[in-house]
Protein backbone atom coordinates (compact mmCIF):
# COMPACT_ATOMS: atom_id res chain seq x y z
CA UNK A 1 0.00 0.00 0.00
CA UNK A 2 1.19 3.64 -1.11
CA UNK A 3 1.34 5.48 2.51
CA UNK A 4 2.95 8.46 1.67
CA UNK A 5 3.66 10.46 -1.83
CA UNK A 6 4.90 14.14 -1.26
CA UNK A 7 6.30 16.60 -3.26
CA UNK A 8 9.25 18.21 -2.11
CA UNK A 9 11.27 21.19 -2.77
CA UNK A 10 13.63 21.23 -6.22
CA UNK A 11 11.22 19.25 -7.95
CA UNK A 12 11.51 16.11 -6.06
CA UNK A 13 9.32 13.49 -5.15
CA UNK A 14 9.45 11.21 -2.20
CA UNK A 15 6.73 7.85 -1.47
CA UNK A 16 6.75 5.02 1.22
CA UNK A 17 5.34 1.97 0.36
CA UNK A 18 4.25 -0.42 2.94
CA UNK A 19 3.65 -4.39 2.17
CA UNK A 20 3.90 -7.15 4.82
CA UNK A 21 5.45 -5.63 7.84
CA UNK A 22 8.39 -3.96 5.37
CA UNK A 23 8.92 -0.47 3.76
CA UNK A 24 10.25 0.48 0.91
CA UNK A 25 11.18 4.42 0.70
CA UNK A 26 10.99 5.84 -3.95
CA UNK A 27 12.75 9.62 -3.80
CA UNK A 28 13.46 11.17 -7.25
CA UNK A 29 15.80 14.25 -6.31
CA UNK A 30 18.38 16.10 -8.62
CA UNK A 31 22.38 14.63 -7.50
CA UNK A 32 23.97 17.67 -8.53
CA UNK A 33 23.22 21.63 -9.42
CA UNK A 34 23.45 20.49 -13.17
CA UNK A 35 22.44 17.13 -13.42
CA UNK A 36 19.07 16.05 -13.79
CA UNK A 37 16.60 14.01 -11.41
CA UNK A 38 17.42 10.35 -10.37
CA UNK A 39 15.55 7.66 -8.35
CA UNK A 40 17.04 6.11 -5.48
CA UNK A 41 14.76 3.00 -4.07
CA UNK A 42 15.85 1.97 0.09
CA UNK A 43 14.56 -0.76 1.51
CA UNK A 44 13.41 0.71 4.47
CA UNK A 45 12.11 3.73 5.78
CA UNK A 46 14.18 6.56 5.33
CA UNK A 47 16.65 7.44 6.98
CA UNK A 48 17.11 4.28 8.34
CA UNK A 49 16.93 2.04 5.38
CA UNK A 50 19.09 0.45 3.08
CA UNK A 51 19.38 2.14 -0.13
CA UNK A 52 18.92 -0.90 -2.90
CA UNK A 53 19.04 0.71 -6.15
CA UNK A 54 19.37 3.75 -8.51
CA UNK A 55 17.69 4.63 -11.86
CA UNK A 56 19.08 6.92 -14.17
CA UNK A 57 17.00 8.67 -16.45
CA UNK A 58 18.16 9.10 -20.31
CA UNK A 59 19.42 13.01 -20.61
CA UNK A 60 16.67 13.74 -23.31
CA UNK A 61 14.11 13.47 -20.69
CA UNK A 62 12.57 17.00 -19.11
CA UNK A 63 12.12 17.18 -14.97
CA UNK A 64 8.35 16.64 -15.46
CA UNK A 65 8.48 13.14 -17.42
CA UNK A 66 11.00 12.10 -14.49
CA UNK A 67 8.41 13.12 -12.02
CA UNK A 68 5.66 11.03 -14.03
CA UNK A 69 7.96 7.96 -13.90
CA UNK A 70 8.69 8.26 -10.11
CA UNK A 71 4.91 7.96 -9.78
CA UNK A 72 4.64 4.66 -12.67
CA UNK A 73 7.30 3.06 -10.40
CA UNK A 74 5.78 3.50 -7.04
CA UNK A 75 2.57 2.21 -8.36
CA UNK A 76 4.47 -0.69 -9.91
CA UNK A 77 6.50 -1.57 -7.05
CA UNK A 78 3.57 -1.63 -4.91
CA UNK A 79 1.65 -3.58 -7.26
CA UNK A 80 4.68 -6.24 -7.68
CA UNK A 81 5.33 -6.61 -3.87
CA UNK A 82 1.78 -6.39 -2.81
CA UNK A 83 -0.47 -8.19 -5.18
CA UNK A 84 1.92 -10.50 -7.10
CA UNK A 85 3.79 -11.11 -4.36
CA UNK A 86 7.61 -10.44 -6.21
CA UNK A 87 10.19 -9.97 -4.01
CA UNK A 88 11.92 -6.12 -4.02
CA UNK A 89 14.90 -7.45 -6.23
CA UNK A 90 12.53 -8.96 -8.93
CA UNK A 91 10.17 -6.21 -9.20
CA UNK A 92 12.89 -3.37 -9.63
CA UNK A 93 14.81 -5.09 -12.11
CA UNK A 94 11.17 -6.32 -13.58
CA UNK A 95 10.38 -2.09 -14.30
CA UNK A 96 14.14 -1.60 -14.97
CA UNK A 97 14.10 -3.98 -17.86
CA UNK A 98 10.99 -2.19 -19.36
CA UNK A 99 12.23 1.63 -19.17
CA UNK A 100 15.84 0.20 -20.63
CA UNK A 101 13.89 -1.17 -23.46
CA UNK A 102 11.62 1.73 -24.14
CA UNK A 103 14.85 3.82 -23.61
CA UNK A 104 13.38 6.19 -20.44
CA UNK A 105 16.77 4.97 -18.61
CA UNK A 106 20.12 5.11 -19.28
CA UNK A 107 21.35 2.54 -16.04
CA UNK A 108 19.55 0.32 -13.41
CA UNK A 109 21.78 -0.26 -10.40
CA UNK A 110 20.01 -2.98 -8.62
CA UNK A 111 21.33 -4.72 -4.97
CA UNK A 112 18.17 -5.40 -3.61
Amino acid sequence: MIVKNKNCSFNSRFSLIKYDQNYVTVTTAKEGLRDGLSTMIMDGQHPTGRYCAKIIYSNSLKTKDRQQFHKMIVEGINVSLNEDNFNLHDSIELMGNEMKKDGIITELINIA
